[in-house]
């Protein structure tokens, strides 16, 4: 999966703040490679992030054993 942006996407959210939301956190979780650079860019460019609790739960809650919830739960304190 490729990550495409606007040409003028980072610059216009620069030292601003993202919410983001649980199709983020999917998309992160099984693309990390790719989600890995866009997080650096994200970070160049002082972009603070932000979520909601619920948003984790929800992420959670679709792990469909304690293994994949251990990894998920594991890949939210990368970000």
């Amino acid at each position: 999966m490729k990550i495409i942006l606007p040409t003028d996407f980072l610059e216009i959210i620069k030292d601003k703040s993202l919410l983001l939301d649980t199709n983020f956190f999917i998309d992160a979780f099984l693309n990390p490679t790719e989600f890995g650079k866009f997080m650096n860019q994200l970070r160049e460019n002082r972009i603070i992030l932000l979520t909601l609790d619920v948003v984790r739960m929800e992420f959670l809650k679709g792990a469909p054993n304690d293994q994949k919830y251990k990894e998920k739960k594991n890949s939210l304190k990368k970000w």
